[in-house]
């Protein structure tokens, strides 16, 4: 869905998640290496990316989301970054509660955004489940 972004929009919310990946105040590898893809992914040298969680900084990056769409999509990219880890951490959740508030998303809906992406990472892992699954319960055709 991020292709729905603009080029602005794409940057700011990279901006957005660099800021997400230090609201804990440590940078892990696993956020370091998504915030690499989705740099590379729009074009962008990850060294350009400030990081100025600033109250001030973080409401110029909101409003840069006019489009209901492009809100719903910052949010699902924020909570998809911050449960990565297995782990919503309190700043994390801070974080995507401002930014969630500056866009003017009430948080019954930011609760179904949540459960969204909760959904999605649950589907993800039963796929993998069945992947690993796969070996020991197919016959191989050629037997």
């Amino acid at each position: 869905m991020i292709e729905l972004l603009t080029d602005d929009e794409q940057h700011a919310l990279l901006e957005l998640m660099a800021c997400l990946a230090r609201a804990d105040g440590r940078l892990h590898d696993i956020e370091r290496e998504l915030l690499a893809d989705y740099a590379e992914l729009f074009n962008v040298q990850l060294g350009d990316v400030i990081c100025d969680c600033e109250a001030d900084s973080l409401e110029t990056l909101a409003a840069q989301f006019q489009r209901p769409e492009s809100r719903i999509i910052v949010l699902q990219e924020l909570l998809r970054l911050a449960h990565l880890d297995g782990i919503f951490k309190k700043d994390e959740k801070a974080l995507i509660l401002k930014v969630a508030g500056l866009m003017g998303v009430p948080p019954e809906f930011l609760k179904k955004i949540d459960d969204w992406v909760l959904a999605g990472i649950e589907w993800t892992l039963d796929g993998e489940r069945l992947l690993d699954q796969a070996s020991t319960v197919l016959m191989d055709p050629s037997e």
